[in-house]
């Protein structure tokens, strides 16, 4: 279809006084309202949309049952979001402002003058124009043939007969007791045909355009798709997949035949709602489109979020899947939309029609369409013409997608309880091959297949006891600890032998030293680690035959391992083919039932699904608590998500080995970012955070921010075995235990053990006295210092605590009648002024950057006396180090406040992007950690940490921190050196 672009108007570079108050975040001006923009007066009403970045986490509303919540949910977010835009726009002279809550949007018509400053915005992420779809589609799909009433009619149609709708109808299955929409150019609803089960009362008609109270239908194309999909057999033989059903339209197409997205994006939210009521639930059970933007091979997401919450709310949504074949990728949006149900067109003759829009999507690179069905030369109603009964000869992909959606009505009330993605599913599985899967998807509709699946019985209770108790004859548990503890189920050690005899100690016999825990492997120096892994032992493959010193020189094809081949290797070191694994392949001494354990957990390794990761996304969390300042919450957020929304705008597709070894071209998962908020006691968040995880488990959790300690997001982590890395905090656990947590360096405590050891015996000749308040960080840093200093065997400081910021009083009390002391402060404040009077006292003052966000200015008086502990680049080198990130955070229209979190936020999510490059298809967490680990030093994106270095089972990258030696007159400081604990 067509798109109407009457949009224009004139850029104007001031931002008003109310925009510039708002927080700033990166909002952008869809090119095509840019190009619009010229030459418009800036008076001028100019139709946009204005998307809102805060979206209601659909995860938790995953049922029919939550759309009453659902529907407040988003009704209320929209309202939070978007109330102050919309009362700004309205006082500065927009007008028709209608909310859209169902994609948190705002639609208005807006001065031309406000358009630029709408992108300073707080929570604004996109404007784009209110444009249209044309009807009509195709000139394929405008040749309708009328049939005069007395046409001869078939007792059967063809095409019914092609999806198989007979055989449900004689089982009793018509699709009665459910709802179909429509969001067309309306229906005939006087047509004999369709006037019975029409749902009727004010939530069965929708015209956002407000021409038409009752429903109408000016071309005849609604009309048609409605008949296909519940028509009854007025005429003489019936023409509707499910007669049984009851419908409801929205008339989306005015009386001109264009249709506004913002009027689309009504009707949608419409559907989700009818009455307006969320107490009542009256929404449909699928939603046919018989329409699509007229950009063929091109993906548009505007209609994106309509899908995924209707999708969630458990509607189903057929789309014609476009009639610009039969050229190759030939995709059209949104029926090339994740979550849509894009329709293809067959022929009589079960081919594909050579009108129908080819694969692959546009959007993903998936197999499209998605479903195809009959669309050429189908006979259905049409518009009455003189009050008399009319039907036609209708092609097109408009055609087809209806059929579709009287299949699933069908298989709604014959399975009421399934769920729409099952029932998808069902018909996808069971469709018939028509071409290529990547140029026509799953294939034909075929109902009588798809409901003989769907009501298979399940199996008898003998039988799934019988199959969970060969399931669980082997201890895979106690295979588990064999090959993670080198711990027999007895209790005892694990006893393995090296291949000159000597036995290994207990410590080096678990399998994890060498096949790690992801069971990947890897090179140990030059030796060569193979994986152990079920898709690699269980198919052919490669085994190292010889080594020269420690270097691989020879390899061999070998068999797949069966378990005897494999037990034979592992208690001989012999490979499937009867050669000798080459060195360090230790022998194991297991009795039967413990290799069987072994080996049954061998082969959970690679096996089954990794939660947060499915075939089109992979999801990721980032924590944020309570207490943590908003700008450094906005900092970590928006680096993360334009980092996220850069990586997904890159190469739609990657190469991917399949399990035959074969190289293919598949989608590249999209990331999806979620901000997991925690509130209240540290204590109770890993309840909330096991209530977060339970709504959209995650791949991993990168960055974050917390107030105060780490201690309670670690704990979950590691009990989840979640990896969760590089968060910004001052406050990761003190011990570097635990497998699946890594952290940027040790905080506050890394700190005060490098000042301690900077700390020479000499320059104690003199009190030290540490000052610190009753803050966490503080507290941390205070004790860190006292065992530092005790571990060397020095003096131990005098602690003085203070909740408040200290004055002159504080000093003078603390400082009268001293003589040559040593004072470190661990506060976030630090006023060296008041240390002005004290100057000759002091032998030194040392305090931490950190936590005081920077270095101190320091007065003349105490020239050459104050130290700073640094854990960061030197104050020259953080403009080349972080050069990139600031080009980036510029080209993004992001601040540059907080850059540490900023830093931090990015470098998280750059390992994350290096470690999964060419990871495959083997989504281990614990293969991810190994990745990170193994990160070469040159690889590791830059951070304000000068030296970073990763290692396996290291949990700190940044090991060390300088000591400064601050200078007045903001001279540059000099450093006494670094200091690695």
């Amino acid at each position: 279809m067509n798109r109407h672009n009457t949009l224009g108007i004139s850029v104007l570079a001031a931002l008003l006084a109310w925009l510039l108050a708002a927080p700033v975040v990166a909002a952008t001006i869809a090119d095509d309202l840019k190009a619009e923009l010229e030459g418009r007066g800036p008076n001028e009403l100019v139709p946009v949309i204005i998307g809102f970045a805060n979206r209601v986490d659909l995860a938790q509303y995953r049922s029919r049952g939550q759309r009453e919540r659902l529907v407040r949910a988003l009704r209320h977010k929209a309202e939070l979001t978007q109330g102050y835009v919309a009362r700004k726009l309205a006082i500065r002279g927009a007008r028709n402002l209608r909310q859209l809550w169902l994609s948190n949007s705002l639609a208005a018509a807006v001065p031309a003058r406000l358009i630029p400053q709408l992108e300073a915005l707080s929570g604004v992420e996109s404007i784009r124009p209110d444009a249209a779809v044309q009807f009509p589609a195709t000139p394929q799909e405008a040749a309708a043939a009328p049939l005069p009433q007395s046409a001869a009619v078939d007792a059967a149609p063809w095409n019914l007969d092609a999806v198989g709708a007979p055989q449900l109808w004689a089982l009793g299955i018509d699709g009665s007791g459910t709802v179909v929409a429509s969001l067309d150019t309306g229906v005939d609803y006087r047509h004999p045909d369709l006037e019975g089960n029409w749902r009727g009362g004010g939530n069965s008609w929708f015209d956002p355009n407000g021409e038409h109270a009752t429903p109408y239908d000016v071309t005849g194309h609604g009309t048609q798709a409605m008949g296909l999909m519940v028509g009854g057999r007025a005429g003489g033989s019936p023409i509707g997949i499910a007669p049984g059903a009851r419908w409801i339209a929205a008339k989306i197409f005015d009386d001109t035949g264009s249709a506004a997205y913002s009027a689309i994006h009504r009707a949608f939210q419409w559907v989700l709602d009818p009455d307006g009521n969320p107490a009542t639930d009256d929404a449909p059970d699928v939603v046919n489109n018989s329409w699509g933007l007229a950009a063929a091979g091109a993906c548009s997401l505007e209609f994106a979020t309509d899908i995924e919450v209707l999708r969630a709310a458990g509607i189903s949504l057929t789309f014609a899947g476009g009639n610009y074949g039969p050229s190759p990728a030939s995709s059209v949006s949104p029926a090339n939309n994740g979550g849509s149900v894009g329709v293809g067109a067959v022929d009589r003759a079960g081919r594909l029609a050579g009108y129908s829009s080819r694969g692959p999507s546009a959007c993903d690179g998936s197999s499209y369409p998605r479903l195809t069905a009959p669309g050429s030369n189908v006979k259905t109603a049409t518009r009455l013409l003189d009050g008399h009964s009319r039907y036609a000869v209708v092609s097109g992909t408009s055609f087809a997608a209806p059929h579709v959606a009287g299949a699933l009505a069908l298989l709604t009330q014959a399975f009421p309880d399934a769920g729409g993605d099952a029932l998808e599913q069902a018909l996808g599985d069971a469709a018939r091959h028509v071409g290529g899967v990547a140029e026509s998807g799953y294939g034909a509709v075929d109902l009588a297949a798809a409901y003989a699946a769907l009501k298979a019985p399940p199996p008898r209770p003998a039988q799934v006891a019988a199959a969970i108790a060969d399931m669980a004859a082997p201890d895979t548990a106690a295979g588990e600890r064999i090959y993670r503890e080198g711990r027999l189920p007895s209790g005892k050690a694990l006893r393995a032998a090296s291949v000159g005899g000597m036995l290994l100690p207990a410590s080096r016999a678990a399998c994890i030293n060498c096949h790690r825990s992801s069971g990947m492997g890897g090179i140990e120096g030059q030796t060569l680690v193979p994986p152990v892994i079920r898709s690699t032992l269980y198919r052919p493959g490669w085994e190292a035959t010889h080594f020269f010193g420690n270097s691989v020189a020879r390899m061999a094809r070998r068999p797949a391992y069966d378990d005897r081949s494999l037990a034979r290797a592992i208690r001989h070191s012999v490979d499937a083919g009867g050669r000798p694994i080459a060195a360090p392949m230790p022998h194991y001494e297991l009795d039967d039932a413990d290799m069987a354990s072994l080996l049954a957990y061998l082969k959970t390794l690679g096996a089954g699904t990794t939660p947060g990761v499915d075939a089109r996304e992979i999801h990721f969390a980032t924590v944020l608590t309570d207490g943590v300042p908003a700008a450094k919450r906005r900092a970590m957020e928006e680096v993360l998500q334009a980092y996220f929304d850069d990586r997904n705008a890159g190469s739609r597709t990657v190469s991917r080995q399949d399990d035959s070894g074969n190289w293919v071209q598949r989608p590249r998962r999209q990331w999806r970012l979620h901000v997991w908020e925690l509130s209240g006691a540290p204590q109770d968040w890993p309840r909330q955070l096991a209530a977060h995880y339970r709504r959209q488990p995650v791949f991993a959790a990168l960055g974050g921010l917390a107030a105060g300690s780490w201690q309670p997001i670690h704990e979950f982590c590691e009990k989840t075995r979640l990896p969760c890395f590089f968060p910004s905090t001052d406050l990761p656990p003190a011990a570097a235990d635990g497998a699946y947590s890594l952290y940027l360096s040790r905080g506050v405590r890394l700190e005060a053990e490098a000042l301690a050891l900077e700390l020479e015996p000499a320059r104690l000749a003199g009190p030290v006295i540490q000052v610190f308040g009753g803050d966490a960080k503080g507290a941390a840093a205070a004790a860190a210092f006292r065992e530092a200093l005790a571990r060397r065997g020095l003096p131990l400081p005098q602690d003085r605590r203070i909740d408040a910021p200290p004055d002159a009083a504080f000093w003078e009390g603390l400082l009268r009648g001293a003589e040559g002391v040593s004072l470190v402060v661990w506060r976030d404040r630090a006023d060296l002024v008041q240390l002005v009077p004290w100057a000759d006292k002091l032998r030194r003052v040392a305090v931490s950057s950190t936590l005081l966000e920077g270095l101190p200015e320091v007065p003349a008086a105490l020239d050459g006396k104050v130290a700073a502990v640094h854990p960061f680049v030197l104050p020259e080198q953080t403009e080349p180090r972080l050069s990139r990130l600031r080009a980036w955070l510029s080209e993004k229209g992001m601040a540059t406040d907080e850059e540490r979190v900023r830093a931090d936020a990015y470098f998280a999510a750059a390992v994350a992007t290096t470690a999964l490059m060419g990871i495959g298809e083997y989504f281990s967490r614990e293969h991810f950690l190994e990745r990170i680990e193994d990160l070469p030093e040159d690889a590791v994106p830059a951070s304000l940490h000068p030296r970073i270095s990763l290692g396996a089972g290291q949990r700190f990258a940044a090991k060390g921190a300088y000591v400064l030696s601050l200078s007045a007159g903001g001279r540059r400081p000099t450093a006494a050196g670094w200091f690695v604990p």
